[in-house]
């Protein structure tokens, strides 16, 4: 018999006929497989890990579904389908008791078997708990990894007699000629002798658009732009070149080819189109690069037209437009269908300008076609693609057969590709709640990035997803870890981009770990580089960290400033999303001061933006929560008719695991309202039982309940507000004035001294990280930036 209460060590159980298998993930009867779907699987490994003693209900909901709230009816179904799968039922209850109606206990003997190796340990259901983060910006970043072109790479047959095939990067093609209208062939140009190259075989290619974007990174270390390209795209040779006018109609393509520390190899062609002389080129590029086997025949015809049709399709999307291109791209599928680039490069184009079924379609076909020619990189390369397409509309079983298969596809002649697919498998995996997994496949990326160093850029995409992971399971200082890796090889990188994106992260996750001070100061760095670059989305990213870190730190009028810089920019971006959050950043700063008729002003304004069929969730339930708040001070029937109004919506609209706390706070605060302290109450503490939505704060509840505390001087709302709640020690300055009132109120002196004075020191720490960063305390977001170096590289964070 177990005699401890955990499963350290041991390989599963065995209660009665079952055996209970957590590293493979199965349970048995009699030898013979039971069917159990994955969470209620959880639950038996959770429940036999601690058979010692009761779970609580909240123990149970926060281990299987981290923050998210869970109704009783989805609760109840997950132990009927657990107890089902065990032989158990709800009156014999032999292997799983209820205890009371609120918790259960695991009663079955258990005796500990081992169980033959099976890869790594699944992690206990505790780890799949769920922690919000605003990675909003992480599906581009991955986006702009598989989006580009995937024309690259080698088939084994083909490949030379060396260890790993050479892996070549085309830089932008320069117009020397004089004329604007050839200005495409600076990105075409490569794009079409990727293409070529790729059909021929032989070589690992960097893909040009990806070329493309890292030709912009910042030249770092005293390198030229060209071995800046080498360095961030691993590459160990490089074609670059130029396009020369020589008469009317008549031009001269100088390439020079440069493999390792060699000398450059000089191509030149001349003739009348440029799209025909890089197609050319390919001959001469083989044998310059002595890949002696002969070359495949290029299934793009030789055709002057297509080949121009093609390369000017390649230089739009290298500046973003698909629009453009898309017209380019299905001319050249439909004139030559076996040319399977441009039938991939139209899949991605169809779903890039909206057009997703459209875009699936051909990216299947592509697939298929792939797979009749041998194709193993193009059938690699469709397969990730429509991965990433399912795991963007949240089709994570769809995602996961598809990059298994790509996986599959990629083999080891493939490095960056492979170490893509397993960081994308490792999230969908996460998101499944396959925390064993997941942390698998992130291991096979890390082996192989560990293997290939020189691929800076897949490294760094791969420390993204592990603090993504780490994030999301609540692992802060793994997030921190991961995310300074990140951040520290896109500045070696140049990547301007990519590290403000990173640095945002990382403020992300030391404002999640009530770092604040901290936070705040890289949220000014990012912000101000942001401003430089150029980059609206991360300068209201990067404001809105910054706002809501200076709300923590108490510095409400610098918070409301930074607010009210952040709607402009929001309506550049035509969000209304953003102008939503904007509002609501401005309205906690106005609460704060307690300016609550501000307040509610400013939330209504946020009312005229909702639309909950587009509207993120979180969004729409935080204001709602915020606006009852609000209204309560300066409106209380308001808040009576908001919270009949959130009913209505949410019983049409919502599911009932997804509000429920929010939902009690409301009512809370609306029978506080209408001067029924009892119900009130009684909502509070059903609010306090149920678990938080991702991203909430103790200020979601803290604030409502000491709201009610001070209406009515309510002491029993108060010790619902204040529990575990220190205000000497407190990180967040969120809900201390509210308590400085409610002190003051009760004429506690002491008390109101402590909370002043912890105000005091939290204000001092965020002036201070202002005046560190060049901004203005008064209103941070007005001041230009000052050239600095990065905070997020320094000891202090």
């Amino acid at each position: 018999m177990l005699t401890d209460g955990g499963n350290e060590g041991i390989g599963g159980w065995r209660f009665g006929g079952f055996v209970l298998d957590p590293l493979r993930r199965r349970l048995l009867h009699n030898g013979s497989p039971v069917h159990v779907d994955e969470r209620p699987f959880d639950l038996l490994v959770l429940l036999a890990s601690h058979h010692d003693r009761p779970l609580e209900r909240r123990e149970i909901t926060t281990a299987l579904w981290g923050a998210r709230p869970v109704g009783d009816n989805t609760l109840r179904q997950l132990v009927y389908k657990a107890r089902r799968a065990v032989g158990d039922d709800g009156e014999r209850q032999s292997v799983i008791r209820t205890l009371h109606g609120r918790s259960m206990q695991w009663v079955a003997p258990l005796e500990a078997v081992e169980t033959p190796a099976a890869g790594p340990r699944a992690a206990p259901p505790g780890a799949t708990a769920r922690h919000a983060r605003a990675r909003w910006w992480q599906a581009a970043v991955i986006a702009l990894a598989i989006l580009c072109i995937a024309i690259v790479s080698v088939r084994r047959a083909d490949a030379p007699s060396h260890n790993k095939p050479l892996r070549l990067v085309v830089a932008p093609i320069s117009n020397q000629t004089g004329e604007k209208s050839l200005d495409w062939i600076a990105q075409g140009l490569p794009g079409l002798l990727v293409g070529l190259l790729g059909q021929a075989g032989g070589i690992d290619l960097v893909d040009p658009l990806a070329a493309a974007r890292e030709w912009r990174y910042r030249p770092q270390q005293g390198r030229t732009q060209e071995q800046q390209l080498r360095y961030a795209t691993g590459a160990t040779a490089l074609i670059g070149g130029d396009l020369h006018k020589l008469a009317e109609g008549l031009y001269r393509l100088d390439l020079h080819l440069v493999v390792g520390d060699k000398a450059p190899v000089q191509i030149t062609l001349t003739g009348g189109k440029p799209g025909a002389l890089a197609a050319d080129a390919l001959p001469r590029i083989r044998h310059a690069l002595r890949l002696d086997k002969p070359a495949v025949p290029s299934r793009l015809p030789h055709d002057a037209f297509l080949a121009e049709a093609y390369a000017r399709g390649m230089d739009l999307v290298a500046h973003g437009k698909w629009n453009e291109a898309i017209e380019y791209f299905r001319l050249c599928a439909r004139s030559a269908p076996d040319f399977l680039p441009a039938a991939y490069a139209f899949g991605v184009a169809r779903y890039e300008t909206d057009d997703v079924p459209g875009g699936e379609q051909t990216l299947q076909m592509v697939a298929r076609q792939a797979k009749r020619q041998g194709d193993t990189h193009m059938l690699a390369s469709a397969l990730l693609q429509l991965g990433h397409l399912a795991r963007t509309f949240d089709k994570n079983a769809q995602a996961l057969q598809y990059l298994r298969q790509a996986a599959a596809a990629t083999g080891d002649d493939n490095a960056r590709t492979s170490i893509e697919v397993h960081a994308l498998l490792a999230d969908v995996l996460h998101k499944l709640q396959q925390p064993a997994a997941s942390q698998s496949e992130l291991r096979k990326a890390r082996v192989i990035a560990a293997q290939h160093p020189d691929l800076v850029v897949a490294r760094a995409l791969l420390y993204d997803m592990e603090g993504s992971i780490a994030f999301d399971a609540g692992d802060l200082a793994g997030s921190v870890a991961a995310d300074r890796e990140a951040l520290a090889l896109r500045e070696s990188l140049g990547d301007e981009h990519g590290v403000i994106v990173g640095m945002f992260n990382l403020a992300n996750a030391l404002r999640a770990m009530h770092r604040n001070a901290d936070s705040l100061t890289l949220s000014a760095d990012s912000y101000q580089r942001a401003l430089a670059a150029g980059s609206l989305n991360m300068r209201f990213a990067d404001g809105a960290n910054l706002a809501a870190s200076l709300v923590s730190l108490g510095l409400s009028r610098p918070a409301v400033a930074a607010a009210m810089r952040l709607t402009p920019l929001a309506e550049q971006l035509h969000s209304a999303e953003y102008q939503v959050l904007a509002l609501q950043l401005r309205a906690m700063g106005e609460m704060q001061l307690g300016d609550f008729h501000a307040a509610l002003v400013d939330l209504r304004k946020g009312d005229a933006l909702v639309d909950v069929s587009k509207l993120e969730y979180a969004t729409f339930l935080q204001q709602e929560t915020y606006e009852a708040m609000a209204s309560f001070e300066a409106e209380p029937p308001a808040t009576v008719a908001l919270s009949k109004a959130f009913d209505a919506l949410a019983d049409g609209h919502m599911h009932e695991d997804g509000y429920a706390r929010r939902r009690a706070v409301l009512h809370a605060l609306a029978a506080a309202a209408a001067r029924r302290p009892v119900a009130a109450r009684n909502y509070l503490r059903e609010a306090a039982a149920l678990p938080a939505l991702p991203g909430d704060s103790d200020f979601e509840l803290r604030m409502p309940s000491l709201l009610v505390a001070l209406a009515g001087n309510d002491l029993e709302a108060a010790e619902i507000a204040l529990k575990g709640y220190d205000p000497a020690t407190t990180p967040d300055a969120g809900v201390l004035p509210l308590y400085v009132r409610w002190a003051t109120q009760r004429g506690d002196k002491v008390n109101a001294a402590r909370g002043r004075a912890r105000l005091a020191v939290l204000r001092k720490q965020g002036i201070d990280a202002l005046v560190a960063t060049g901004l203005g305390p008064a209103d941070p977001l007005a001041v230009p930036a000052p050239a600095r170096a990065p905070a997020a590289m320094g000891g202090g964070i």
